[in-house]
């Protein structure tokens, strides 16, 4: 209550200077629904601006929401992973983006507005209409207006279409023939789903017995409250007709539009200044994942904590639509559902599993893909994999991601396609692989248990360390002897399987030991029952540890091994955390080498102690990856 009377107060004594909003812009009276003064005023005291902005230096929060949002260049988009563009990349957004021709380009989209269904027409129309209504975009007009409406013959059309969701029909501008993706970079990355969750799970872990739950604010028609930057707004031309209409008419667009790349980056930098001021002034950990703001928390705060944002943010002249909160929330196609042991589990909605679902058994059903549907097959299951465990998945990707870019004439499914559309359907069926949050290691100093792997043309390498305490063992690789499966990646030089085969077979196998009973497995239990914060595996190998984290590599063998160490992972909900280890420092090297041991530890092979990795082994990777030449199973 105090906060909220602060923030009147301020907002009441503040002058209303005319420089904070484009005044001429078609959509001004959507700038100024957003009070910039009192954003400005509050960020100040938040200590999140400098006072260069008080005595009007240029700030670019505040001038996207007053001034306009850019669709071309440079887009800042907060986050935690940061990149530079390549020269190749600052290259192209310097260039203005061209249509290959522009009169080609107004011949064809006028003649695909015409040829449209009268129902698709209608839908397209009715939307643009109402948008017009909105001050959203301006029109209809005719090709003489919007040139003299933008000052400049130097624009061309784009199409939208109508999307359907489960709730509403959306309009998607479809900018990409105009070249407009082209001449975008986002430097960084838009604040995750796994803040969210980590966030609800250490709340958890904080008070364990108290209930915890984590509301989800929606911003209403999030791009539609922040306008185009006047100059961009000949990007973003949309032709349309109305039903039984001989002729296309055209609407420029005034906000940020659903189908630029750079709409969503801009609309995430605004979004992080409010959820700063949410911070600051209510001490609420409000997060967001692109528009959705969700605020974990306490169940017997949550009603209190969701009144409070809700007048803030009307202060702030935001306008927020549905606000529900629960353990179980669904996020832009994501379920986050806390559980009692501060874990969070993270899956897609069922929604959208049984959207993807339906269009795989078609798929499947038809036994052809076309390259251009397997790219958009592609940007879907790529967002299903994301919210998976580690990389599994990864490796069923590559070869719908291969395949989007061939040019080849037939569409026929191959086996490798067939067994990854086959793969994701059990997956997207069963919820097989769901992410899981843990925050209780942040609360205690880290204590992994530790295991080192090594391998030699003479066998595998492990040492696991607990408490102090360090064993070693040997082992035999399956990859040698009479029992060894067919057609694997040999060494060119000196025979055999490549030694980056067998080093990915020694951490696959100490996943796969951990998970058995004998001594690695029993060392691995005693760990986690005394506290142990996970596993920390360490590989002698910078290209298994990339292959590993990659999820896939060329060859089916490093993708079948990959995918194997992540299934364990998963199953066995074993939380490893991989890091590269010099062989000099290595204690696994010794043990790989049995022949050449230089330590006085005792060092018997894992069999002798009771293990059978020899079998074991290539029974996991059938179970992963039946396909594979195999041979006979092992014992």
């Amino acid at each position: 209550r105090a906060a909220h009377a602060r923030v009147r107060a301020i907002k009441a004594s503040l002058p209303r200077p005319a420089g904070d909003y484009d005044l001429q812009h078609p959509a001004a009276a959507v700038a100024t629904r957003i009070d910039v003064p009192l954003i400005r005023a509050l960020l100040l005291g938040a200590g999140c601006v400098d006072a260069g902005v008080a005595a009007g230096r240029p700030c670019a929060f505040l001038r996207r929401l007053g001034w306009g949002a850019p669709l071309v260049g440079t887009v800042s988009m907060p986050g935690v992973f940061a990149t530079t563009p390549s020269a190749k990349t600052q290259r192209k957004i310097a260039a203005p983006p061209t249509p290959p021709s522009r009169e080609q380009r107004f011949a064809a989209v006028t003649a695909r507005c015409l040829a449209a269904p009268q129902e698709s027409r209608r839908v397209v129309w009715d939307q643009l209409v109402s948008e017009a209504a909105d001050r959203e975009v301006t029109g209809p007009l005719t090709r003489a207006q919007v040139s003299a409406e933008l000052g400049t013959e130097d624009w061309a059309p784009c199409l939208r279409f109508a999307l359907e969701q489960s709730s509403k029909v959306r309009g998607i501008d479809d900018l990409r023939p105009e070249n407009i993706t082209a001449h975008v970079a986002t430097p960084n990355t838009c604040e995750g789903v796994e803040s969210v969750a980590l966030t609800a799970a250490l709340l958890k872990a904080l008070a364990p017995g108290r209930p915890t739950t984590t509301a989800v604010l929606d911003h209403a028609k999030a791009y539609k409250n922040i306008i185009v930057e006047r100059a961009h707004r000949r990007h973003a031309v949309v032709a349309a007709a109305a039903p039984g209409a001989s002729e296309a008419c055209f609407f420029v667009a005034n906000v940020l539009p659903f189908g630029a790349e750079a709409a969503c980056a801009g609309y995430c930098e605004v979004a992080e200044g409010v959820k700063a001021l949410a911070r600051r002034y209510l001490a609420l950990p409000v997060l967001s994942y692109v528009d959705d703001n969700a605020i974990p928390g306490y169940a017997d705060d949550m009603p209190a904590a969701l009144d409070d944002c809700a007048e803030l943010f009307a202060l702030l002249g935001l306008r927020y639509g549905k606000f529900r909160h629960g353990p179980t929330v669904d996020l832009l196609g994501v379920r986050l559902c806390v559980r009692n042991a501060a874990l969070v589990v993270v899956t897609v909605t069922e929604a959208r599993a049984a959207s993807l679902r339906e269009a795989i058994a078609e798929i499947l059903k038809g036994g052809t893909l076309s390259p251009k549907a397997a790219k958009a097959l592609v940007g879907q299951l790529s967002f299903v994999q994301g919210q998976m465990t580690g990389a599994t998945g990864r490796a069923h990707l590559h070869p719908l991601r291969a395949h989007s870019l061939t040019a080849q004439a037939s569409h026929t499914l191959g086996s490798r396609l067939r067994a990854a559309l086959e793969w994701f359907a059990r997956v997207l069926r069963h919820a097989t692989f769901p992410k899981t949050v843990r925050a209780c290691h942040m609360l205690q100093p880290a204590r992994p248990f530790v295991v080192w792997t090594d391998a030699s043309k003479d066998g595998l390498g492990f040492v696991w360390s607990w408490a102090g305490a360090r064993r070693y063992a040997w082992a035999e690789s399956v990859f040698h002897g009479a029992a060894a499966p067919a057609a694997f990646p040999s060494d060119k030089r000196h025979g055999g399987p490549t030694i980056q085969l067998l080093e990915m077979e020694a951490a696959v196998l100490a996943l796969a030991l951990m998970a058995a009973d004998g001594p690695l497995g029993d060392a691995y239990r005693a760990a986690r029952a005394a506290g142990a914060s996970g596993v920390l595996l360490l590989i002698d190998s910078d290209t298994a540890q990339g292959v590993f984290i990659k999820g896939w590599a060329e060859g089916p063998w490093y993708c079948a091994l990959a995918e194997a160490f992540w299934a364990l992972a998963v199953r066995h909900a074993l939380d490893p955390w991989l890091e590269r280890v010099g062989t000099d420092q290595n204690p696994a090297d010794d043990p790989s080498r049995p022949g050449e041991l230089r330590f006085g530890d005792h060092c018997p092979r894992l069999d002798a102690l009771g293990c059978r990795p020899c079998g074991r082994l290539p029974n996991v990777l059938r179970a992963a990856c039946p396909g594979l030449p195999w041979g006979a199973p092992g014992p």
